[in-house]
């Protein structure tokens, strides 16, 4: 059972009294024409010095808009984690100031009612002072409205050719969904010590009647180690036009 957010008084002065209400409506609020989960801030794909691009989650069924590769892998995290029912990117307006507003990054939800948000940067504890200052404002708004807030930079994420590895694994999953029995067997039977390749991951499976394609899934949602020597895997996808 999702468990109520307790709101705090509104006041009359207050320039984030509707924060609660913005939250119940950014994950009410439906896809647009193209499918894209838009925020209140919009992101344009294609802006001049930023790496936009669409995240296609299946977990909100819909686009998910982010404006740089750390995202990106955050949004994969997200996806990632099972304890996540959905989330959403630009979907809340900080005021703090007549003249200043805030767009975090990433509003999220849980399965057991928890509503956080999070902000992706590329080193956490190496912001500046201005940027210190400024979370820290944040942050307060945030905790007043009994949410939790939090910074995540690129330790908490995955990069480089494990990233890309992690996008095949996620375009492989397609819409097969595999029951509880068969996972854990696949767990099973997969030694969860030393390192494997992936198509000694897949051979062990085949071996014990199990479908090699719950491969992806597996890896994916983090229930058996990412193989070794990934960046032979993605280099050989890559040739076949897979990535």
């Amino acid at each position: 059972m999702l468990r109520k957010i307790k709101k705090k008084k509104k006041y009359k002065d207050d320039p984030n009294s509707n924060f609660h209400e913005q939250i119940e409506l950014a994950f009410k609020r439906g896809s647009d024409i193209a499918g894209v989960l838009r925020g209140i801030r919009k992101i344009h794909q294609g802006s001049v010095g930023k790496r936009t691009s669409l995240f296609p989650s299946k977990k909100n069924a819909g686009m998910i808009p982010v404006e740089s590769n750390l995202e990106l892998a955050y949004a994969i995290e997200l996806e990632r984690d099972l304890s996540v029912v959905s989330y959403r990117t630009q979907a809340l307006k900080i005021q703090l100031s007549q003249s200043e507003s805030n767009y975090p990054d990433f509003l999220v939800k849980y399965s057991d009612g928890r509503i956080e948000v999070h902000e992706v940067k590329a080193d956490k504890l190496n912001l500046t002072e201005k940027k210190a200052k400024k979370h820290h404002r944040i942050k307060k708004i945030i905790n007043y409205n009994n949410i939790r807030y939090k910074i995540v930079d690129k330790n908490d994420v995955v990069l480089g050719f494990n990233q890309s590895a992690l996008l095949y694994f996620y375009q492989r999953l397609g819409i097969q969904s595999w029951t509880d029995q068969l996972i854990d067997k696949a767990i099973k039977v997969i030694p969860t010590h030393g390192q494997l390749l992936f198509t000694e991951i897949q051979k062990i499976l085949e071996n014990n009647s199990l479908p090699v394609d719950i491969a992806y899934y597996l890896i994916f949602y983090k229930y058996i180690p990412m193989p070794v020597y990934i960046p032979a895997l993605v280099e050989a996808v890559r040739s076949r036009g897979l990535l």
